[in-house]
């Protein structure tokens, strides 16, 4: 997949990490509702 149809797709866990300024591992859990996750990082992700 190429960056331009990426870019124009759903935001990508990698993207959201990077936004909420956490890790990649930590927006999975929060996608998957994985419970020891902080909800204060939980909320950053939403």
């Amino acid at each position: 997949m190429t960056d331009d149809r990426r870019s124009a797709g759903a935001p990508t866990l990698e993207d959201v990490a990077r936004a909420a300024g956490v890790s990649r591992a930590t927006v999975s859990r929060v996608v998957n509702g994985v419970r020891n996750v902080d909800p204060a990082i939980q909320e950053a992700v939403r």
